[in-house]
């Protein structure tokens, strides 16, 4: 009877890629008071926000990292917590590198969906190189309100709206490659010589 509904936001910068991966759970007629979910391994968690998390432990397990969510109180119905996760960058970028979006999936949901905003640095090249289970829509209008995803992710040189897609289910893949932006410096040079 869990059902997942996920809106999640990835940025690919210089230093490594972040993530956040809002999730809405519901399940009707029970009571929880912990979830478990799995991310890639090659990610760290950095915060798991929510108005009943109490506080979580992620350890590795068998091909996945595992991220058990401790609740202040039983949740009944329906409960909603933010996760952020990041992946430094280990290469220079001077050849293309090729990266998947990572995703999220909850222990025992029966039915997950959602969509990913990409947004990517000015100082890189990123492209969508392959996708699979999932159809591209149109990018979400912000809308100014403190729950708008795009407040809550930002970087100080700026960042860049790539590409949105939706998914009606968990594994999905969306491959990207990524390179260095060239940067093309034209110079007008004027000399006056005064003898």
């Amino acid at each position: 009877s869990l059902t997942v509904q996920s809106t999640a936001l990835l940025d690919v910068q210089e230093d490594g890629t972040r993530a956040l991966w809002r999730l809405t759970l519901d399940f009707r007629r029970s009571e929880r008071n912990s979830f478990r979910l799995f991310l890639p391994l090659d990610y760290l968690v950095t915060r798991v926000a929510g108005a009943n998390v109490r506080g979580w432990e992620s350890k590795r397990a068998a091909n996945a990292q595992q991220l058990d969510i401790f609740l202040l109180q039983p949740a009944k119905d329906q409960d909603r917590f933010d996760v952020h996760f990041w992946r430094p960058r280990a290469d220079d970028l001077k050849k293309p590198a090729i990266d998947d979006v990572p995703t999220v999936t909850v222990d025992g949901a029966a039915l997950a969906n959602g969509s990913v905003v990409i947004r990517r640095s000015p100082l890189l090249n990123v492209r969508i190189e392959s996708t699979k289970g999932v159809s591209r829509i149109d990018l979400p209008a912000p809308t100014g309100s403190p729950d708008d995803l795009a407040l809550s992710v930002t970087s100080p040189l700026g960042i860049r709206p790539l590409a949105a897609y939706k998914f009606a289910s968990v594994p999905f893949s969306i491959r990207l490659a990524i390179t260095s932006a060239s940067s093309r410096v034209h110079a007008t040079v004027q000399t006056i010589l005064r003898f």
